[in-house]
């Protein structure tokens, strides 16, 4: 009996001791790129960013190999955090907080009506596959919301950060809108109590 599966896959090898074989992988960089020398200072070595290269390889190698035999898959990908290693020693804000989300499949999106500026964090990936998957009125319980609700909250809570359509703010930055951090104390306030008290609010 076929029945609907969810997996979580991980990669590790975008991770120390970066021992791939690169060459026999088909990595055949040896110098920074012409189209990249402006941004690059060295900060990350070329082993370094040729794992990087390996890991996005395999990714999509897996994802071509997996649609093959279950071509009605959803691929929700993403990374676990922001990234730890760049082009340069002086990232901007954004490059050092944000995480990509992409979600394929076949026709998933079709009929659906995107906001045209989106953000969101984590907690909002599992109601956003919801609502792209799940019968029309479907409820659910979730502190995240869906990032392709023309309704909802776009914003996303990080690493005591905000991520808006309108750009990203840490909150120890003394420009960061007042209203902002009022919300990411209340949305960690929220994750404390379901932690430490349950789903009891008297």
């Amino acid at each position: 009996e076929k029945k609907p599966t969810f997996n979580l896959l991980m990669t590790s090898s975008n991770h120390p001791p970066y021992s791939v074989d690169l060459k026999k992988e088909g990595w055949k960089m040896d110098a920074i790129p012409e189209s990249l020398k402006e941004f690059y200072d060295g900060e990350t070595s070329l082993n370094t960013l040729g794992h990087f290269w390996y890991a996005d390889q395999c990714l999509g190698e897996f994802v071509e190999q997996v649609e093959k035999s279950f071509p009605q898959s959803l691929f929700a990908i993403t990374g676990d955090h922001w990234s730890r290693r760049f082009l340069n020693s002086k990232p901007t804000l954004y490059e050092q907080k944000s995480v990509p989300l992409i979600i394929y499949g076949p026709e998933i999106l079709k009929g659906v009506s995107t906001p045209k500026l989106m953000a969101g964090c984590h907690l909002d990936i599992a109601p956003t596959l919801i609502d792209l998957i799940a019968p029309k009125g479907f409820s659910y319980c979730s502190m995240g919301s869906s990032v392709v609700d023309e309704t909802g909250r776009q914003i996303g809570f990080g690493a005591n950060s905000v991520v808006t359509p309108e750009g990203v703010w840490e909150l120890s930055d003394t420009e960061t809108p007042r209203n902002l951090s009022e919300l990411f104390n209340a949305f960690h306030a929220v994750g404390w109590w379901r932690i430490m008290r349950g789903s009891d609010i008297n």
